[in-house]
């Protein structure tokens, strides 16, 4: 027959094993549906990536315009939409992302940044409006344009927060006007920045 001493032992051992598991679930459940800790996720939001399309009016008359739409494939980010608008000679590529975290979205603002071009522009001064447009409202932006091949194209890519943009467009005539593209930007700029104020109040 177990003494009383072991038997307490037991007891007190077989509680430490429940909790410790049962405080294991929990953390593994927070990580496993919200991709984060509590201490460190992202705040809830009032808005989604879903809520910033952008105006048909940036683009060229005949482009055929799409709304944001589910980014299928993209396993690191709690929410991403991604559109992608053509037009007779080009195209314009939209990818918003809301990350878990402010550092995975760092983390993947850093990755989008590092922009590889076949060819950059001879005259930086015809693109100078683009290419030293500063955000307003974001934590860090960055403007390049330069060819992809034969496709000269803009490319804004940004972190709002927990939020990423990636935002690109063949320009030129018959393609996106370099207002056009710089419209766009501080259109999306604007937005964001406005949902965000809102969000936090």
């Amino acid at each position: 027959m177990l003494t009383t001493k072991l038997q307490k032992l037991i007891v007190v051992i077989s509680i430490t094993l429940i909790i410790a598991i049962s405080i294991l679930c929990l953390f593994g459940n927070q990580l496993l549906f919200h991709g984060c800790l509590w201490w460190e996720c992202a705040p809830k939001r009032s808005f989604t990536v879903f809520d910033l399309n952008l105006s048909k009016d940036f683009f060229p008359s005949d482009a055929e315009i799409h709304d944001l739409h589910v980014l299928r494939g993209d396993n690191v980010a709690v929410e991403a939409a991604s559109t992608t608008n053509y037009w007779d000679n080009g195209s314009a590529i939209y990818i918003v992302r809301r990350f878990a975290t402010e550092a995975q979205a760092i983390q993947h603002y850093n990755f989008d940044i590092q922009v590889k071009f076949t060819k950059r522009p001879n005259d930086n001064d015809e693109y100078s409006d683009i290419i030293t447009y500063q955000s307003k409202n974001a934590n860090s932006s960055s403007t390049q344009c330069g060819y992809v091949i034969n496709d000269f194209r803009c490319i804004y890519v940004a972190r709002y927060a927990e939020f990423t943009i990636f935002f690109n467009g063949s320009i030129g005539e018959n393609e996106m006007a370099k207002d056009d593209f710089l419209e766009a930007i501080m259109s999306i700029d604007d937005t964001i920045g406005n949902l965000l104020m809102a969000s936090s109040k």
